[in-house]
């Protein structure tokens, strides 16, 4: 009976583990399916499928628009001018990089490139920025990566097959015009979803390195400065100011934002920050030991913070 007992509490404990771990399991692929959608992507790519659940398609034809993208190769982009004929175009070629990264003077059409390969897209997008700010910029930008489609590579983009010609043909530019900043990512996993894990990349220390020297309000002493970025004092959803960051340097700051740095801002609202804050912003990326991967994925949580989107709870 004893020998019994003990076979039945090893049932009862491996039962209880297995159950467990399917628990998990469960979870673990609910999450991984809302952000990857495997089945939808399955179900688009049949023949007889509805490829749109948009309306009719909204150029920007009564607009000025501009697509902004790194590449390695011009036939990875190639897309844009076929598809997209409508927008203008800035590649940028990060394999290879200039010499000098503060010449403001006007890129070569041709062959734009950046200061250094560093920070994946986000030495692109701010390259572009600094390098147009005085040209002026287009009414409207949209921040893209030089994929076209496809579930490997463009899981992250809400359209049918995850294609970027469909997303950008559907952008509503006016609400880009009357928001400011819109992310082209609108599924909130990952990212924003009560399953991700606290932001490992923002910790206090970082967000003052970037944001220092800035005319961010928390970091500046001119108070009429462009309300990106507002007191910690008043509410934990509000963004850190730099005293609050002062207190945070080994911790992780609680900053969460759709990924994956795809996005379209006005000129107006590029136009809230003075030039020097992307240079400055810019030379972080420069400057950091952290890797492209790292970098790039710091940049990708605080492009609402840098265009001005205010915390919300």
């Amino acid at each position: 009976m004893r020998g019994f007992g003990l076979r039945r509490g090893v049932k009862i404990v491996i039962v209880t583990l297995g159950l467990t771990v399917v628990a998990i399991l469960l979870a673990v692929l609910e999450d991984k399916c809302e952000t990857y959608d495997p089945w939808s992507f399955f179900l688009d790519s049949l023949p007889w499928s509805e490829k749109s659940p948009f309306d009719d398609v909204v150029n920007p034809v009564q607009h000025q628009g501009i697509i902004v993208v790194p590449t390695l190769h011009p036939d990875e982009v190639s897309w844009i001018a076929d598809e997209l004929p409508e927008w203008q175009s800035a590649i940028y070629y990060f394999d290879s990089p200039s010499n000098n990264s503060n010449n403001h003077s006007e890129p070569d059409l041709e062959r734009l490139t950046t200061p250094a390969n560093k920070g994946n897209e986000a030495m692109t997008y701010l390259t572009y920025i600094i390098e147009h700010y005085h040209q002026p910029i287009p009414e409207v930008v949209v921040f893209v990566h030089s994929h076209r489609d496809g579930f490997f590579r463009a899981w992250h983009v809400d359209t049918a097959l995850h294609s970027n010609v469909d997303s950008i043909r559907h952008l509503r530019v006016d609400h880009v015009l009357k928001t400011g900043y819109v992310n082209l990512r609108c599924n909130r996993n990952p990212g924003c979803m009560k399953l991700e894990k606290r932001n490992s990349h923002v910790t206090g220390q970082v967000w003052k390195e970037i944001f220092a020297n800035t005319s961010t309000p928390a970091f500046s002493s001119d108070p009429e400065g462009p309300a990106a970025v507002s007191s910690f004092h008043e509410s934990r959803y509000e963004y850190p100011s730099m005293d609050a960051a002062d207190s945070l340097e080994s911790d992780f700051i609680d900053i969460k934002s759709p990924c994956c740095a795809q996005f379209a801002v006005s000129a107006k609202q590029i136009y809230q920050r003075p030039l020097n804050d992307y240079l400055n912003i810019r030379q972080w990326l420069l400057d950091t030991t952290l890797d492209n991967a790292h970098s790039g994925r710091v940049m990708e949580f605080l492009w609402h913070v840098i265009f001005g989107r205010e915390a919300v709870q």
